[in-house]
């Protein structure tokens, strides 16, 4: 688990978010809340970091997942729920991305006492496209064990990135991700495999606010309109920016999750 810092941001992020003007939204006497976020399938926690105003409205723990073959989605939320246990302030909101939407829903399902709302960004309760997670899990022989050569992104960048995407973000995104494991990220699409919550939807009751890209090629757009449909309080965003969504420069996450999830 890490605790990003104000000063820490600028190092973290490669150009400034895009400024606001004030006169249209403004934080400024903002409650000190906490986010929890839990990551993609890199689990290294370190994608949210190039949202410079959520580190300086919100006090930010980020999960990061174990390095090993042996973790499920309850050892995972273990991890989240002892985390957003030791947060005393106003509730807590998990932000749960992609892979991390289902860690946040399993917390919000297990322990919804101890969190204030949901922030799900191109996530799902149940993935659709279980065929490609089974033909990529048959080529994981094939694949490199270790993390994946530079030569591989002009594959990864399409699928990825919105076709606005600044270079320099891109480059960033990749520099987070450099030393993540392959095999331990297809360790967890195999955990995708078995994931359907699609039936216990209904029992969360928390605030939750779903975000969708409708230029999303990884996640289907339908599973976060799924989720909206489903959760009995929860609002549904369209945000274009491709599957990173969150670290889209031309997006300030903190006025969205400031005014649609207010203290």
């Amino acid at each position: 688990m890490t605790n990003i810092s104000k000063r820490d941001r600028l190092a973290n992020c490669s150009h400034h978010l895009t400024a606001l003007n004030d006169s249209q939204f403004s934080v400024q006497g903002l409650p000190s809340r906490h986010i929890v976020y839990a990551p993609g399938l890199d689990g290294t926690g370190k994608l949210i970091r190039c949202q410079s105003r959520l580190l300086d409205h919100f006090q930010m723990d980020c999960v990061s997942y174990p390095k090993d073959l042996e973790h499920d989605y309850d050892s995972l939320v273990d991890k989240v729920v002892k985390t957003v246990s030791r947060k005393t302030n106003h509730g807590v909101i998990i932000v749960g991305e992609s892979f991390g939407g289902g860690v946040a829903l399993h917390v919000a399902l297990r322990r919804p006492d101890l969190v204030s709302g949901l922030v799900l960004i191109n996530t799902f309760a149940y993935y659709p496209k279980r065929w490609l997670v089974r033909l990529i899990l048959r080529l994981r022989p094939a694949l490199p064990s270790g993390p994946l050569p530079k030569w591989t992104r002009v594959f990864r960048e399409p699928l990825l990135f919105s076709h606005d995407m600044p270079r320099d973000r891109r480059k960033w995104w990749f520099h987070q991700v450099r030393d993540v494991r392959n095999d331990h990220c297809m360790h967890r699409m195999k955990l995708i495999e078995s994931l359907d919550l699609r039936e216990k939807l209904q029992k969360i009751t928390l605030p939750t606010l779903v975000i969708v890209s409708p230029d999303d090629r990884v996640v289907p757009p339908s599973c976060g309109q799924e989720l909206a449909e489903h959760i009995p309080n929860a609002s549904l965003v369209e945000l274009a920016g491709g599957h990173t969504v969150l670290s889209h420069p031309r997006h300030d996450f903190c006025r969205v999750i400031s005014k649609k999830l207010p203290a």
